[in-house]
């Protein structure tokens, strides 16, 4: 097990050539993210719907309306960075430096609206795969 560890999140191996190969763990962990994001956009969603609903029992059309935009708020500011975060988790290769820093601010904005949104568990998993990918590819473009 502590092998298969070492082996994913190496940050720089050395190849037969002596030239030096880039690891994959960014985009491992950035896909990962993702997939731990989407029942968390699901528990969002959820939460859109019953904070509407919650408008209309109120007997108020303006209840509605002000719930409705705040839930869709949240869900946005939720979808964005986790699509993001996933798209920028493949250019980790190509450039490290600006996909480690835009899943850096994704991981950011993801830890405020899962806090916002009462999503933590599956938020706070997003967050940390962005973060720790953002560190280690940030840190990959440092060693190369």
């Amino acid at each position: 097990m502590n092998q298969s560890l070492i082996f994913y999140f190496n940050i720089m191996t050395e190849t037969k050539m002596g030239e030096t190969k880039k690891s994959d763990a960014p985009m491992i962990l950035g896909i990962f993210g993702f997939i731990s994001a989407i029942p968390g956009l699901m528990c969002t969603g959820c939460l859109a719907g019953c904070t509407s609903l919650l408008g209309i029992a109120d007997g108020t059309k303006d209840g509605a309306a002000v719930a409705g935009i705040f839930s869709v708020f949240y869900l946005l500011l939720f979808l964005i960075p986790a699509v993001v975060g996933f798209i920028f988790s493949f250019k980790t290769k190509k450039s490290a430096k600006q996909a480690g820093t835009v899943l850096i601010v994704c991981s950011i904005i993801l830890l405020f609206s899962s806090l916002g949104s009462f999503n933590w568990f599956f938020g706070l998993i997003s967050v940390s795969c962005y973060l720790i990918a953002g560190i280690l590819s940030i840190k990959l473009n440092s060693k190369s």
